[in-house]
């Protein structure tokens, strides 16, 4: 069996441009439940949530 090399993912989320942005706990909640033990969660200086997921 060959070996396969499978890339980390990146995914940016913003709730729109505008003063004071929010995401409500139902966006957070979905976030969350499909985050990793290995996964980065990051504030970008865009005020971007950025996830990077790494495969398992």
């Amino acid at each position: 069996m060959a070996a396969r090399t499978i890339a980390a993912s990146e995914l940016f989320v913003n709730d729109g441009i505008s003063f004071s942005a929010k995401l409500d706990t139902k966006q957070l909640a979905v976030m969350v439940e499909n985050l990793n033990d290995s996964d980065d969660l990051e504030l970008t200086t865009f005020q971007q949530l950025r996830i990077e997921n790494f495969p398992h």
